[in-house]
């Protein structure tokens, strides 16, 4: 039985209004309240559903909503659909909306580690689109996660060419830069943009305050006129953050940035100022770190990145809060970075030694190794330079070598031996390398 409903042109009129209204709401509240966004679209999809007009930018925002919350599948099964209306559709408005709808099923197919389906959806969008700019930086991010730098670069310095003034796209290629340890050419690339199309661009002012700090922070030369030049270096650090807080006020990362500096003492004894006393310089340390983390606490509502959980993990490593330290600092390596962030399993392995070294323990010796294995399964090739890390390795295996000698036989095994014996080997070769190196770089401490 089939039941017809007779609608009059007032209850349509009302419906419409209605429509309207959901559609508004969804707009105004995207930032703020997602599920706010979340109810409104789908009141949106009910009415549209009953006067049997779907559209597809209104199917493509539900799927983005899906995809927001890892439903991977049903935003699929949305973006498809909202693809087959909008090609139906025709003419440039049609194409246009085609256009969004793909790139943000190519994102989807990125996050189900998909590429192969994900960039047979960039090339076809560029096929048809190829001033998209971000669905070459796209193109660009896949190869660069493959280890395919060389390429990666190749996309970005013709999507340059073309689009020169594009902020996205300068803002990702001075991120690539960064990435790949060449600060000085992302220096002047910074620079560039903040000089010749934007000066109030806030992720340049950002991406040039962490060169900057980074520069000075690795500055080592002890004469005067070299540590006034590092002074000088983190005081426009600290600056420039806060220009770029003077035009957004809410930018957590430059807020972080002043934060870090904070807690560093960038200004007083990381600049060469004098302290007093090794007590009173580790008391401010102290004192500065446990300031950060209050302030942290706050950027962490606004930041979901996990750079914050790794400075949250430094400021507990400062307070010698080492438990404290490695939680923070194994929730930004899983949660964040899925294990491959080599800086972060860096830290973890540090935090570990720290705490081993203070318990005297064995078992905790071998976490710090199980994290120095990650770390060296991570880097395909350590670069010969970094002395500091290869420093670093060695020190942890000698280490638990020597907690392993100092138990009692009853609480060790010939195997622990077998692998600590190999590891100590291992270790001095590094020290005789490193011993016999005349260059100027020293490596550091653990």
């Amino acid at each position: 039985m089939k039941i017809h409903i007779s609608v009059s042109p007032h209850a349509v009129a009302a419906a419409v209004d209605d429509l309207e209204m959901h559609l508004e709401v969804a707009c105004l509240r995207q930032e703020e309240q997602p599920e706010r966004t979340a109810h409104a679209l789908c009141e949106t999809l009910r009415i549209s559903e009953a006067s049997g007009q779907i559209g597809p930018l209104l199917l493509n925002n539900l799927g983005t909503l899906q995809h927001m919350d890892s439903h991977l599948d049903m935003a699929r099964s949305m973006y498809e659909a909202a693809l087959m209306k909008a090609a139906s559709i025709g003419g440039s408005s049609g194409e246009a909306m085609s256009t969004l709808i793909l790139y943000n099923l190519a994102r989807l197919y990125e996050d189900k580690e998909d590429l192969v389906m994900a960039k047979e959806a960039y090339d076809k969008l560029l096929t048809h689109r190829p001033e998209y700019v971000d669905a070459r930086i796209r193109q660009a991010h896949m190869l660069a996660n493959l280890n395919q730098v060389d390429d990666a670069h190749e996309i970005l310095k013709h999507a340059l060419t073309a689009h020169t003034s594009n902020l996205n796209l300068r803002a990702y290629y001075t991120s690539s830069l960064i990435q790949n340890n060449q600060l000085k050419v992302a220096k002047d690339f910074v620079y560039a943009t903040l000089k010749d199309y934007e000066r109030s661009d806030v992720y340049s002012l950002c991406a040039a305050a962490l060169i900057m700090y980074n520069q000075s922070r690795k500055s080592r030369d002890p004469n005067s006129k070299a540590l006034e030049e590092r002074k000088r270096g983190f005081q426009r650090a600290v600056e420039t953050y806060q220009k770029a807080l003077q035009f957004d006020p809410l930018c957590a990362v430059a807020a972080q940035g002043l934060v870090i500096a904070t807690a560093e003492d960038a200004l007083g004894a990381l600049s060469g100022v004098t302290v007093a006393s090794i007590v009173e310089e580790t008391q401010l340390w102290i004192k500065n770190a446990h300031d950060a983390l209050d302030v942290f606490a706050k950027i962490q509502e606004s930041l979901n990145d996990g750079c914050v959980y790794v400075n949250i993990g430094h400021c507990y490593h400062a307070r010698d809060e080492f438990d404290c330290a490695i939680e923070s600092y194994e929730t930004a390596s899983t949660r964040y970075y899925y294990g491959h962030n080599t800086s972060v399993l860096l830290y973890l392995c540090r935090s570990w030694y720290a705490k081993a070294s203070k318990e005297q323990s064995f078992p905790t010796m071998n976490a710090a190794l199980k994290y120095s294995r990650m770390f060296n399964v991570n880097v395909i090739h350590l670069q010969p330079s970094d002395k500091a890390t290869m420093y670093n390795i060695a020190m942890i295996q000698q280490k638990a070598t020597e907690l392993l000698f100092e138990l009692p036989p009853s609480k060790r095994t010939l195997r622990d031996l077998e692998v600590v014996i190999g590891q100590a080997t291992h270790a001095q070769r590094v020290f005789g390398s490193l011993t016999a190196d005349l260059s100027a770089s020293v490596p550091c401490a653990v």
